[in-house]
């Protein structure tokens, strides 16, 4: 763990990146509707690689500034590269969701050096697969610190600011394990991956929580709750079996995240919020 956001960090090393020695996405993201973000800043914590790198390609695809938060110095210095090249205002902010301190810290650099925070996209998270009988205090207590906790610090210290302006969005990321207590594809007497599958529900509770005492600011809460998503973890033999259990035929990938986060953070839509979007193919439908 970090021991802070760094005030003064080292030079970054240049963007000389070419194309062969960047990770491509599964379902990548692709600008395909009027959704815009011009004059936006957005922050998407975890955003280094998979999922959280794709949601932070779309809003600058779709013409926002965006802040990356990432405990991994070199990815996210990667991936600001590649939004730079793009001529993305962008900055890059290291940091450990789980410590209050360094979110608080990263979160006034942001406003200070992008002027302002309409978008907080809640993405960090670590996984666990260890059974419940297995699980040790300490493991389950960093899922927690992690993926509630930390989700919660940054909230708080983007509401703050938000409620200081015109309101905001705020986009959590649960999962379908959230919602079943469980791994989607899973067995009776396996690992439910039961540390995860309850941070990810208590997301969902936070989300509702969140966009209830919110609500009167403006600031509207929602999340999205991602099945099976392929982000280069699955082998080909893999994707064929899963594709083989989801009504709609095929393996997500990370933009079809991507494009939920972004419907849900649109201005355009401005009479949803406490709502849990999933992103499954149709595995789980309510």
């Amino acid at each position: 763990m970090r021991s802070g956001v760094h005030s003064s960090r080292p030079a970054q090393q240049p963007c000389g990146l070419d194309d062969n020695q960047r990770q491509s996405g599964n379902g990548e993201f692709k600008m395909r509707n009027s959704m815009r973000f011009n004059g936006k800043v957005v922050l998407v914590t975890g955003a280094g690689r998979g999922i959280g790198w794709e949601i932070a390609r779309g809003f600058a695809e779709a013409g926002a500034s965006v802040a990356l938060i990432d405990i991994d110095d070199r990815s996210m210095h990667e991936r600001l590269c590649e939004l730079e090249r793009g001529n993305t205002r962008a900055i890059a902010v290291p940091a450990d969701v789980a410590d209050n301190s360094q979110v608080q810290a990263a979160v006034r650099e942001v406003i200070d050096r992008l002027g302002d925070l309409h978008i907080l996209v809640n993405n960090a998270a670590i996984f666990s697969s260890t059974p419940l009988l297995e699980i040790k205090q300490e493991e389950w207590n960093r899922v927690m610190a992690v993926n509630v906790r930390g989700m919660l610090n940054c909230a708080q210290a983007a509401v703050r600011h938000m409620m200081n302006g015109e309101g905001g969005r705020i986009v959590n990321l649960a999962s379908l394990a959230g919602k079943r207590g469980r791994t989607i594809f899973g067995d009776p007497g396996e690992s439910t991956w039961a540390a995860y599958a309850v941070s990810k529900a208590s997301i969902i509770a936070l989300t509702k929580a969140m966009a209830y005492e919110w609500a009167p600011h403006h600031i509207y809460v929602n999340a999205v709750a991602p099945g099976l998503i392929d982000v280069g973890q699955l082998e080909e033999g893999q994707k064929e079996r899963m594709a083989a259990r989801i009504p709609v035929g095929r393996v997500g990938g990370a933009g079809d995240v991507a494009s939920a986060v972004l419907f849900l953070a649109a201005e355009e839509n401005s009479y949803i919020t406490g709502e849990v979007l999933d992103v499954n193919g149709g595995v789980e439908m309510d």
